[in-house]
């Protein structure tokens, strides 16, 4: 599958539009168009492909400690997933979210009565806009690991924002393509928005929609049916 870069990206939409020698789009505008593609594929993405993004990142535990910073480049906060693991012949367990039903009583028993063996659960802070939003963990760690939690998440899609940047969307790079030429040409036609421009996008749009909904990594097609707010919710 062809790599694409921002610069591809533009070169190939200013062939097809005829605008090399124009000035009409200007380059930091060309560059906020591709952006905005980008961030709205990986949105479609998320509706329709939760996992189409997932990563993991070892969660750093420190003696003592209970909150911490999330992985770089997380998307929205979006965590799949906390393992705990201490290898062969000891414990692994997810370490679960405390959810909404009475979350602020559990938090405070929990804080009050897990000793160093009760498992870990959590839950996410948003102390303030500096600090961001922290992952604090139901009591302080008992040991400084990076090897007995995995984080597993939902990451952004590579932000466009110099001409070496790779488009990490490669086989939807037409629904890029058919986004950022309908931008130039809402602005080469004063604002208004053609209406080859929008039609060609939503063929796009509906295209990558598609191919997401008829993925699968294998022929079962059983749905898995999610219990977990029952047992989150005793």
């Amino acid at each position: 599958m062809a790599t694409w870069t921002k610069a591809d990206i533009v070169d190939k939409v200013e062939l097809d539009l005829d605008l090399q020698e124009e000035k009409i789009v200007t380059p930091g505008e060309m560059t906020g168009y591709v952006r905005a593609a980008v961030r709205d594929a990986r949105a479609i993405i998320e509706n329709i492909e939760a996992d189409y993004y997932l990563a993991k990142a070892a969660l750093s535990l420190v003696l003592g400690q209970d909150t911490y910073s999330l992985p770089d480049g997380i998307y929205s906060s979006k965590i799949r997933a906390i393992i705990y693991d201490e290898g062969a012949g000891g414990r692994y367990y997810e370490i679960k979210r405390i959810r909404q039903l009475q979350k602020f009583l559990k938090i405070a028993e929990e804080s009050r009565f897990s000793s160093e063996q009760a498992d870990y659960r959590y839950f996410l802070l948003d102390q303030s806009a500096t600090d961001g939003v922290k992952i604090k963990l139901s009591r302080p760690s008992s040991v400084t690991s990076s090897s007995l939690a995995t984080i597993w998440y939902l990451r952004e899609a590579n932000d466009l924002l110099l001409d070496a940047d790779v488009c990490d969307i490669p086989e939807f790079i037409d629904y890029i393509f058919a986004h950022v030429k309908k931008s130039c040409l809402t602005k080469m036609n004063n604002g208004v928005s053609p209406p080859e421009a929008e039609a060609e996008l939503e063929k796009e749009e509906k295209r990558m929609v598609d191919t997401l909904e008829s993925q699968t990594a294998d022929d079962d097609t059983t749905v898995e049916q999610d219990l977990s707010h029952y047992e989150e919710s005793t």
